[in-house]
């Protein structure tokens, strides 16, 4: 059984197997091996893509930079070939700083760029996130935590709190460290991003999924993406 997964910085994603159980409890499970799919893989509606999407193939541009933002974007040297999202191309893989070519992690929300397969397990006080990529996961709690301190170390993958909204799963990010790059064509954050990712259940087999992305030290603007499929 395939399910289809709605997103923003990719595109769709589908469930292979567990579909997330809807009817009589009051809370959908979303758990289940999902996969992201290219707009024009899914049997979705016309998609609408708000400004500011990372994923190159989603045709939106970069929003406004904040002056440090500019100048640590300027920094980047990716081995992406889109231009008008990189900063500048460098056919000579000598002159590229990716961080993972430092064998850093590639963080949060760059682990889920790509073809890569994801899988939510849905426990009584959190949802992991489990990435085919690096073989890494995120702990979304549901147990009514809040974020940490300020004196908190920053996380590659920051701390994730989450909650429903009904058929809605709400989760919030903090705490990244900045030394992560958002997608391969070196879109750049502070250690102040902030992520919320709705994920709604449409049915047995869909989800329509939405990141918002704040960070006043880098963006002079939110950035929002979002793709609707059915």
């Amino acid at each position: 059984m395939r399910h289809y997964f709605v997103g923003s910085f990719v595109a769709l994603m589908a469930v292979l197997t567990l579909a997330p159980t809807l009817g009589a409890q009051t809370r959908p499970d979303i758990s289940g091996i999902w996969r992201m799919l290219a707009p024009g893989q899914n049997r979705a509606r016309a998609a609408t893509v708000g400004a500011g999407a990372f994923h190159p193939t989603l045709g939106n541009d970069r929003p406004a930079l904040t002056t440090w933002g500019q100048m640590k974007w300027s920094q980047t040297r990716p081995s992406g070939r889109n231009t008008k999202l990189a900063y500048v191309y460098l056919p000579d893989q000598k002159d590229w700083n990716d961080p993972l070519f430092l064998c850093d992690p590639a963080g949060y929300p760059r682990v889920g760029g790509g073809n890569s397969l994801y899988r939510f397990v849905q426990l009584p006080n959190e949802v992991v996130e489990f990435f085919e990529r690096d073989r890494v996961w995120r702990d979304l709690w549901t147990d009514g935590r809040k974020f940490p301190g300020s004196n908190a170390k920053p996380r590659w993958y920051g701390y994730s709190v989450a909650h429903w909204e009904g058929d809605t799963f709400v989760v919030e990010s903090s705490g990244f460290d900045d030394r992560t790059w958002l997608d391969l064509q070196g879109s750049i954050h502070s250690d102040q991003m902030r992520l919320e990712e709705r994920y709604k259940v449409l049915d047995r087999d869909h989800l329509e999924f939405s990141m918002t992305l704040t960070d006043p030290k880098a963006y002079a603007v939110l950035r929002r993406a979002l793709l609707l499929g059915k």
